[in-house]
């Protein structure tokens, strides 16, 4: 399969794959091929080559063009603004699900960062099986309605430190003098953020636990810079200095925000502030990585602040974010095969890494008949798209497990 640029000879075909992009739910029948002669819909190719924004990439099979993903500067569904190209993309329906569509997708959004455009949108039903793979190459929701979402993708490679930047400026104006400081942990530190795959992991310490006036300001800044961030958006935590050093475990926290609590803050803020507060596991595998590898945005220096994690909080923490992974690796198996080996990898080396480096681990240190699993949980990570065998990767689970446990073992 050969993805390359379309030809200005060629550009005859976006009329026919605009009519094979149109989404037809199950037993709805098609439309007459003239729907596509639509004023709304003549947009998408009429003149084609002309705008600063025209570029299409299709995927080519035995001289045959079988696919075609392509953007413009236009009012069309997905539009956003008048900078930010919008997408449409099509295959051929027997040419559907073989990961095509992602290699499109993935040179498209290339040849936009090589043209300087900071991001571009794209309108699906909410209906459609695509929306996942949307999500994996990098595009994540800025709006929707009864039956589309509108979808963004920031073509800015770094909107990690963007997102960082303004949530350190934000955190400095909403708690003033009871800011102790702001971390970054995670991908964003270790080398392997990926927009379609990451999200943004912050620690804040405070002195005292903000009152609720100054929690809903800081929650409504965080979710507002969310809907300009990387697909998985911003997870943070606000922890009082107190639990800091000396390690607390379970570690107390005073709020927590990720993207999956995104409508419950919406839809009921109040409720949200009054119990978004407990004990966190997770905050002594984050404490460790800003230990180890961690960057103090603003504030007292690290050492100041966090205390070690003693290793068995450390390990703990890891354990309970593992222990189903035998019957929940079909449903996430790119982040269980990947964040399994960098348990190991911790247990017998020491070792604090990221899910990337978890992986390239256990290509170095596990049976061979696993490698082909872990390269597949790679390359999605990467956000291609994989080929699992989930026979393979259910027996990976259970010896992981196996020798993790036998690791955790006093020696």
């Amino acid at each position: 399969m050969l993805i390359r640029e379309l030809q200005p000879n060629e550009a005859g075909v976006l009329k026919d794959f605009l009519y094979e992009a149109i989404f037809l739910p199950e037993g709805v029948t098609p439309p007459e091929r003239s729907i596509v002669e639509l004023p709304e819909l003549r947009i998408y190719y009429e003149g084609f080559g002309t705008g600063k924004a025209d570029f299409c990439m299709v995927a080519e099979e035995d001289g045959r063009i079988v696919g075609a993903t392509w953007t413009r500067l236009m009012k069309d569904y997905g539009y956003v603004d008048d900078e930010t190209p919008s997408f449409a993309i099509s295959l051929y329906r027997e040419y559907r699900g073989q990961g095509i569509g992602t290699k499109l997708m993935l040179a498209m959004l290339a040849k936009l960062r090589e043209e300087g455009f900071a991001r571009a949108s794209l309108a699906v039903q909410k209906a459609n099986f695509a929306v996942r793979m949307y999500e994996r190459v990098g595009f994540h929701t800025v709006s929707e309605n009864e039956e589309e979402y509108i979808m963004v993708c920031d073509l800015n490679p770094d909107v990690a430190a963007r997102v960082a930047g303004h949530f350190t400026a934000e955190s400095k104006r909403i708690l003033g003098d009871n800011l102790v400081g702001v971390y970054l942990h995670g991908s964003a530190v270790m080398g392997c953020f990926n927009p379609g795959k990451s999200d943004v992991d912050l620690l804040v310490v405070v002195n005292d636990e903000p009152s609720d006036a100054v929690k809903h300001a800081f929650l409504d800044m965080v979710v507002s810079l969310n809907e300009t961030g990387p697909a998985k958006g911003i997870e943070m935590s606000i922890v009082e200095r107190s639990v800091c050093k000396p390690f607390a475990y379970p570690t107390p926290f005073v709020l927590h925000f990720s993207k999956m609590h995104l409508d419950w803050y919406r839809n009921n803020p109040e409720d949200y502030i009054a119990k978004m507060k407990g004990t966190d596991r997770d905050l002594a595998a984050h404490i460790t990585v800003i230990r180890a590898r961690g960057v103090c945005l603003c504030g007292a220096p690290i050492d100041e602040v966090f205390g070690e994690v003693p290793k068995q909080d450390y390990i703990d923490s890891l354990w309970h974010d593992i222990a189903d992974a035998e019957g929940d690796i079909a449903e996430d198996t790119m982040y269980l095969t990947l964040n399994l080996a960098r348990v190991l990898a911790f247990l017998q080396d020491g070792s604090v890494l990221s899910k990337q480096e978890g992986g390239e681990w256990g290509l170095k240190n596990l049976p061979e008949k696993y490698h082909e699993l872990l390269r597949e949980a790679l390359s999605e990570y990467r956000g291609e798209t994989p080929g699992y065998d989930m026979s393979i990767a259910k027996g990976y689970a259970k010896e992981m497990l196996r020798l993790i446990g036998n690791n955790m073992q006093p020696q």
